[in-house]
């Protein structure tokens, strides 16, 4: 993440006062807290607990699956609330509390503020985001359904799975900003019955999901910090400094990733979100 990683580490305290350089650092942090949870999360499906994937493995990674969710819509309500301070500092921080993930946030905080072209990334992100809020929002209702499912129809094996029939906004052909490729890399399928006559569930492998959401959220965080430190705001009155600091000239090459780089991104999926 090398514009996240310039503004924590050069831009923040050159530029943002101590709260905003705590606020990146706390970003940060939940970052790696989410990661982490991930981590654990393919551990117990890699190495199951009791030899078979049974209640106690459902339990353990539906419980690293919350941890994950929490932990990354802390990143976006830290970051989005940051973001509405340094374009009007004069705001009032306890009314202005918009989250990064919320459905309305690039049309009504971003669209005014950026062009289209620079805005496409972010908004194709965004979308994974609202899943994340979604399912944060399941979270604080109730539990997340995950249960063993019937994998696809061209084998017999069962898989870890959320079910999305209790999350209607979630399902294909209600939420308009998810595509067929967002459901694709969320590991979507309509699963057999679990049960003799019983009904078909619209699911999504658990593990595929984990990845893609953590994958697009870090993407999310790098590509929004790339869009406010490249751009500055077009009509903001008084910005803070810190938006906009890096001035590229149009024809100056963006550094290419380096073969480690490349490989860690290769194994977590990076150019797949």
């Amino acid at each position: 993440m090398p514009y996240f990683d310039s503004l924590q580490m050069f831009i923040a305290p050159h530029l943002g006062g101590p709260e905003f350089v705590a606020a990146v650092k706390s970003i940060r942090i939940r970052l790696r807290r989410a990661t982490r949870a991930l981590d654990q999360l393919l551990a117990v499906l890699s190495n199951p607990i009791d030899g078979k994937r049974g209640v106690d493995v459902i339990e353990a990674v539906a419980e690293a699956f919350d941890r994950q969710l929490l932990f990354l819509a802390a990143a976006f309500d830290i970051y989005g609330r940051r973001f509405l301070l340094l374009i009007d500092p004069t705001r009032d921080p306890k009314k202005y509390r918009l989250s990064l993930d919320a459905g309305g946030y690039i049309t009504e905080h971003l669209v005014r503020e950026y062009p289209a072209d620079a805005l496409a990334e972010v908004e194709r992100l965004h979308a994974y985001a609202g899943v994340c809020k979604e399912l944060r929002n399941h979270i604080h209702d109730g539990i997340l359904p995950i249960d063993q499912h019937p994998g696809r129809p061209y084998g017999s094996t069962k898989n870890i799975a959320l079910n999305l029939d209790t999350m209607p906004r979630l399902l294909p052909g209600t939420n308009p900003t998810l595509t067929q490729d967002h459901y694709d890399r969320l590991g979507v399928w309509r699963a057999e019955p679990a049960a003799l006559f019983g009904p078909k569930h619209v699911v999504a492998d658990l593990a595929t999901a984990a990845v893609t959401l953590m994958s697009a959220g870090t993407a999310l965080i790098e590509e929004f910090t790339k869009l406010i430190l490249r751009h500055k705001p077009s009509s903001a009155f008084a910005p803070h400094g810190v938006l906009g600091c890096i001035q590229v000239q149009p024809d100056e090459a963006v550094p290419q990733p380096g073969e480690r780089e490349l490989f860690y991104r290769s194994l977590f999926a990076w150019p797949q979100v």
